[in-house]
């Protein structure tokens, strides 16, 4: 495989001249680290991020002298991760840490400063990473005669494909029954074109993955093949990037949260919008200067209480239509925290307006910001499903065709309206349910 097909400045990554800069969400055992002042400095500053295998009280699999290899990223990224690992987990992509940020751990967050020749080795592209070791054990498995010659003659049709048509075409034929007696457990052969992925990135992957569904031997001793193929997929899903070993100080940035929101939305931006890279530049040269003060917002702090649950409870037996009581819940629910979604816009473009000094040439980006992007919620976003609506190459909105009206209305509110939904959703909701639904 050619390295250069996943070249990490073909994502959608912060950048400078020297740097790369990679944003993570402080996890539940980095916040502990942090109460217990295990990595915190003399003046309260961030350290260190250390590794789960740092905190590891048993006997571990792996030792922190141990080379880089498949194994350990793949029980680093697998769901149901190891705790023994290595490794730390970064993401190219501030809406990524913000889901995982806000939606399991503490809503704090740091950017780390990886200088670029220092990408590819303690620092890798996972995707990037996981295929191209795949593809050297495979081409091990050929040259041990560990493969049969069908199967081989297979391999090498999947490596002539030049596109992710033919590919479909081939695995077609395969489970049409060409060659059907090679398949192994002809399962879902995660064929999935990704957002974050170019096309011929997305065909690098999806060859991978046709190959590991067709060879009877397993990559990593005692994961199935198919495993292995869903948790590369996961890792690109996430844009994830993995530093080996603990995060010094030197490469560490703390970031408020609304920063985050900053970045969030600029990377939800088309990366060909005019002078986006100009703005990202100047946001990113803003941070590091340290010249910012940002005043603390409400907006996180609104939620739904078990009180208003209640509410919801009573106002389902004032509906005079036969309504689900669920489906209620969830159009509550929805209007609630895409209104919240959308007064962070509001206040992120506000921001952006005072960094730039209201810059004119910004001016049509922070028009499309209002109109176009969404401050992320983990009640309403999740990462990317091509069922759903597309907010960046890795993230949606979790709105259903059935529900766009109401994704419509809410959209094109103002501030005040916004600001009333927040204050009284029964209210929006039944308003909502005589003027515009129909169920």
């Amino acid at each position: 495989m050619n390295n250069d097909i996943f070249n990490i400045d073909d994502f959608n990554v912060i950048s400078d001249d020297k740097n790369y800069y990679f944003f993570r969400a402080l996890n539940n055992a980095d916040n502990t680290d942090i109460e217990d002042n295990i990595t915190l400095g003399l003046n309260g500053e961030i350290i260190s991020i250390r590794t789960d295998l740092s905190r590891y009280d048993k006997k571990p699999k792996y030792n922190a002298k141990d080379e880089l290899s498949l194994e350990q990223i793949f029980d680093h990224v697998k769901v149901h991760h190891r705790l023994d690992t290595n490794c730390i987990s970064l993401s190219t992509d501030a809406n990524v840490s913000l889901l995982y940020g806000r939606g399991y751990y503490k809503d704090k967050y740091v950017l780390v400063k990886v200088p670029k020749d220092e990408m590819g080795n303690k620092v890798i592209n996972v995707g990037q990473y996981m295929i191209r070791e795949v593809n050297k054990r495979i081409n091990y498995l050929i040259n041990a005669g560990e493969i049969s010659n069908d199967v081989q003659s297979c391999l090498s049709i999947i490596d002539n494909l030049s596109s992710n048509q033919e590919l479909d075409e081939v695995v077609k034929k395969f489970k049409s029954g060409v060659k059907k007696e090679i398949i192994h457990e002809n399962k879902d052969d995660n064929l999935v074109n990704y957002f974050a992925l170019s096309d011929r990135q997305n065909l690098e992957k999806n060859k991978l993955f046709a190959k590991l569904n067709l060879i009877n031997k397993n990559i990593i001793s005692n994961v199935p093949n198919q495993f292995l193929a869903q948790t590369i997929d996961n890792a690109f899903s996430s844009l994830e990037i993995i530093h080996y070993g603990s995060i010094d100080k030197n490469k560490i940035i703390e970031l408020p949260k609304e920063m985050v929101d900053v970045f969030s939305l600029i990377q939800q931006l088309p990366q060909d919008v005019l002078f986006v890279n100009e703005l990202k530049q100047e946001v990113l040269k803003h941070l590091l200067i340290g010249n910012y003060n940002i005043s603390k917002s409400n907006i996180d702090s609104y939620c739904i209480s078990d009180k208003d649950n209640y509410k919801i409870d009573k106002m389902y037996k004032l509906i005079k239509e036969k309504i689900d009581y669920f489906d209620i819940i969830n159009l509550y629910k929805k209007s609630f925290y895409l209104s919240k979604s959308k007064l962070k816009v509001i206040e992120v473009v506000n921001i952006l307006r005072d960094i730039t000094n209201n810059n004119a040439k910004y001016q049509d980006i922070f028009s499309y910001l209002l109109k176009k992007t969404y401050g992320v919620e983990p009640e309403i976003f999740s990462k990317l499903n091509t069922h759903k609506m597309k907010v960046n190459e890795v993230v949606n909105l979790n709105f259903s065709q059935n529900e766009k009206k109401l994704f419509d209305v809410i959209n094109e509110l103002d501030v005040k309206d916004l600001n009333r939904i927040i204050s009284d959703p029964l209210g929006f909701l039944k308003y909502y349910l005589d003027n515009f639904k129909k169920i």
